[in-house]
């Protein structure tokens, strides 16, 4: 549900029915809202998610979307993660707690590639990409600057890259099915929560 905000300059919004897909990540909604920050926003109050949390959701959702060009996630990972009190252990610990941690990496790994000195060593530290994924997907690997996957665009390459970034690599068939039935039916996962 895309959203514009109103003044001089729009601002595009994008709602989404949940934070990580449902049969990778298991993200608590509860305990979302219980760190989520107050915020005045055009004389509204609203909540927003506290800086790991989004943080962690943006390492996640770049996978979601198989590392595409658009790198807006990567300029605001960097303004949050100067925040006061930013904590990449905490990242850490949220992403591993949702069973994110081995996508954060390779998203981490990206990041790496686009800007090698935005981020300090600890985040490398944190959420390290294991080498086996790296390898395994090194065959798609693309020489654009901003590119770390090609064909992109590919249901096949969206799959290996998706397989890659899996918690635990027995999950995969499950993964497979759950997909399967979510390329017949876009909404499979909002009814599933």
């Amino acid at each position: 549900l895309p959203l514009t905000s109103p003044g001089p300059v729009g601002v595009s919004f994008e709602i989404h029915w949940n934070l990580g897909q449902a049969q990778r990540y298991r993200i608590d909604p509860a305990a979302l809202l219980a760190r989520a920050v107050p915020l005045d926003i055009g004389g509204r109050s609203i909540l927003r998610l506290d800086e790991h949390d989004a943080v962690a959701h943006l390492l996640l959702h770049h996978v979601q979307h198989y590392f595409d060009r658009r790198l807006k996630w990567v300029i605001e990972i960097g303004l949050l993660s100067r925040s006061p009190g930013f904590s990449w252990p905490r990242v850490a610990e949220r992403v591993a707690t949702w069973g994110g941690s081995r996508a954060a990496g390779l998203a981490l790994a990206h990041v790496r590639r686009l800007f090698p000195g935005m981020l300090p060593a600890t985040a490398y530290e944190a959420l390290p990409a294991a080498r086996w994924r790296l390898a395994v997907t090194l065959p798609l690997r693309a020489t654009h600057p901003l590119d770390f996957y090609r064909g992109t665009r590919r249901r096949f390459v969206q799959l290996a890259i998706a397989a890659a970034a899996l918690e635990r690599p027995w999950d995969l068939p499950g993964y497979l099915r759950h997909r399967a039935v979510r390329d017949r039916d876009p909404d499979a996962d909002r009814t599933r929560g």
